[in-house]
């Protein structure tokens, strides 16, 4: 593999200690790929890069003081990146290599601006974790962009993490960080999938890839009067309106009915989102919660999937052909964990 074919992007900040278990990782495990740091901490990380055997470049682009910088930060990354290909990877998290190798010669040979698998989320309480979900393996293809978009509320998945390819991705940052607020990062992860799949094809292939963590939480801190809070504020946002024009604009979505449509699948899709990280992040009841918000959750039809997940995550049951594919994954990681 022409090892100046992918970049590994780190986002870093402030937490050098994780960075540098990662770091331990991609070395353990051979990687031959570049890697570019880019490092947003409050001031520069100070790490000696020799001791590793690693392809590293880092760059200090100055705090990340608001979301507004961050991205603007993540833009200039990307036009630093000299590769074809590159891919996001949390400090906190890990991928599997060899996923890596095997996808980017489909990458070489096909059309696809983004190649991803399964990403198992796992949710850390006291010291033990806990699989929480794995994503789908939905395939986003169509030679008219808007069937392509129509594919993904209809399955959503995450499209961050894919290998992804450069050009594409720059400009999809490119016109985020034109905007003139940017103020909502829940929000921000469905704009960036939604113009990953305006630049063309997407692929997912049928295996865990990314093993990411978050935090689990207490019911006891759940508050349903926050969470109503947190949809309804986003119904008047001038960042939630100018998101949803630059959406338009890329789809050629012209049409006031068309907008009306896309705009209650966008908000919904959202709201349901908000629901299952409420339901997953605070164990609680899938009927409790989505009686709070209600009238939002019926903007999208995908409620039926949300209880899916919902099931999944209490019964904690995967398909028995990945479970061998996590327990590999897992021990990989132990060290580093």
């Amino acid at each position: 593999m022409d090892k100046d074919l992918l970049t590994i992007v780190i986002l870093h900040k402030d937490r050098t200690s994780k960075l540098l278990k990662t770091l331990s990782y991609l070395e353990r495990e051979n990687c031959d790929h570049n890697i570019f740091i880019s490092d947003g901490s409050i001031k520069k990380t100070e790490i000696d890069y020799k001791k590793l055997k690693l392809r590293i470049k880092h760059q200090y682009f100055g705090e990340d003081i608001n979301l507004k910088i961050f991205m603007k930060k993540v833009f200039n990354t990307l036009k630093r990146i000299k590769t074809k290909y590159f891919l996001f990877l949390d400090e906190d998290d890990f991928i599997d290599l060899k996923f890596i190798e095997n996808n980017l010669y489909i990458l070489k040979k096909n059309k696809y601006v983004s190649i991803g698998g399964k990403i198992l989320n796992f949710f850390d309480q006291e010291s033990k974790s806990k699989i929480s979900y794995i994503s789908g393996s939905y395939n986003y293809e169509h030679k008219n962009k808007i069937k392509r978009l129509d594919k993904y509320f209809n399955n959503r998945q995450l499209l961050y993490y894919n290998i992804q390819n450069t050009r594409s991705l720059t400009t999809v940052f490119k016109k985020i960080s034109s905007l003139k607020e940017l103020s909502d990062p829940e929000f921000l992860e469905y704009l960036i999938d939604v113009l990953i799949i305006s630049e063309g094809d997407i692929l997912f292939i049928d295996k865990v890839f990314y093993y990411k963590r978050a935090p689990f939480q207490s019911s006891h801190n759940f508050n349903k009067r926050l969470l109503i809070d947190n949809i309804q504020k986003r119904e008047w946002s001038s960042f939630y309106n100018d998101m949803l024009n630059l959406i338009f604009d890329r789809f050629d979505i012209k049409n006031e009915k068309d907008k009306e449509h896309y705009q209650n699948l966008f908000f919904g899709l959202f709201c349901n989102k908000l629901i299952y990280d409420m339901i997953s992040r605070y164990n609680l009841n899938f009927k409790n919660v989505a009686s709070y918000v209600k009238r939002y959750v019926v903007l999208n039809s995908d409620v039926k999937v949300l209880q899916t997940i919902y099931r999944n995550f209490k019964s904690l049951k995967y398909s028995l052909k990945f479970k061998k594919n996590i327990n590999f994954l897992k021990k990989r990681i132990a060290k580093f964990y």
